[in-house]
Parts: C-alpha cells; structure tokens; sequence
C-alpha cells in the first residue's frame, strides 16, 4: 500500500515538473564560451572594485571565494531559477549580489534590474494609468531584490490589502524568472515572512548560500 501511495506521490511530481515553462539559459547564446572559471574571474573582479570603491580593501578570504565559486557554478547552471544569499548584517552579501548583477549586464548583455525590497512595494503602491513599473519588475528576467524582509508585509490601496512581495515572488516562481535575494533574516524569520508556501518553493527552486560570521563591519580592514 505504501509503495502504491509513494509511486503516485512520484507520478504527480514528475508531472508538475514536466509541465513548467522551460528554462532559458541564464548566459545565454554565448554559454558555451563561459566557463566556470571564467565567470569566476569576472565577478571576483567586479566584488574587488566595489570594495575598492567603498573605501575598503579587499581581502581574498576563502569563504569569498568560496561564494564566488557558488554563484558562478549557479550562474552556468540552468537547473535553479533562484538566489538567496542570507544571513548576517554586513558579510558581504550585497557586494556579491552587486558583483553578479554586473556580469550579467555587461559581459552578458541580459535583461536585469536591482532594487531593494522596500522599493518594489513601494513601486507598487504608486500606480498610475499610464505606467506600471512593478509589472516590469515581475517580468524582468533577471531581478534582484536587496534586503528582502525590511518591507512592509502589506499595503492598502482604496481599502484593499495587498501582498506584493509574495504576489511578486509567487509569480516569478511559476513562470520560471529568475530571482536573486539578499535578506538579513535567517530560515525561520524567512518562513515568518512570506509563508510556508513561499519558502517552501525557495527550498525547491533557488540555490542557497548562507552567511554565518560576524560582518566584516565590525572589524575595520
């Protein structure tokens, strides 16, 4: 009986696998240039200006390279839709997500956009008739939200509630956008946020790097 319920269980989610849209590439027709390695180098090189811009010096630590090496592996992998790097205030999370961000505009020449999470509720909120920049954000193929968690859970236009962040991350999961998160919030905190559904299909769909150290912030280099 148990093997029955198990291989129905499995026929149900191969067939709710099978009927996703198809993923495009993240690199694009030039895939085949783009090496691990390569990708390496030129987000390893962009992480280094904005820490060099910042003021700072950059210091090759193995747990960023070690990150590094992750979000190229994502970058030349077409099997994840998603992003998050989470955890503490101040390790570095932003400067990769920046870092990726560039690779993606300039060396790969795809259709991206940044904001922080506040700013897309925000975006939401001010509609107007002849424009509507939070539609584009949803359908951007490549959007990265920044401090995902400081947001308001809700808004209110002309008496109806809203939850634009789990309208907007809900969406992009069913058609197979790809979304990139940076959140000071750990698992728990994450689940508090925008539901069991939501992070459930964070768990399935996006790869995950989590920071655990105190920020560098907190020891001036």
């Amino acid at each position: 009986m148990n093997g029955n319920i198990q291989s129905i269980q499995d026929a149900i989610r191969t067939c709710l696998e099978s009927s996703k849209a198809p993923i495009p590439s993240k690199i694009g027709d030039e895939k085949n240039k783009w090496t691990v390695e390569a990708l390496e180098e030129v987000l390893l090189e962009n992480y280094a200006n904005i820490v060099s811009v910042r003021g700072r010096k950059f210091i090759r630590d193995e747990f960023t390279l070690y990150n590094i090496h992750r979000v190229a592996e994502w970058l030349k992998n077409d099997s994840k839709d998603g992003l998050l790097l989470y955890g503490e205030v101040g390790t570095g999370k932003t400067t990769l997500m920046r870092s990726l961000f560039q690779v993606l505009k300039i060396d790969l020449r795809r259709k991206v956009d940044i904001l922080t999470a506040f700013q897309l509720v925000e975006l939401f909120q001010h509609r107007d008739i002849d424009s509507y920049p939070f539609e584009y954000e949803k359908n951007v193929d490549f959007l990265f939200i920044d401090d995902a968690g400081v947001e308001p859970d809700y808004c209110c236009i002309w008496g109806t509630e809203y939850e634009p962040m789990r309208d907007l991350l809900a969406y992009r999961y069913d058609t197979r956008k790809y979304t990139i998160i940076s959140s000071n919030l750990g698992n728990e905190e994450l689940i508090q946020k925008y539901g069991l559904r939501i992070f459930d299909r964070m768990i399935e769909t996006y790869d995950r790097i989590t920071y655990e150290f105190e920020g560098y912030r907190k020891n001036p280099l």
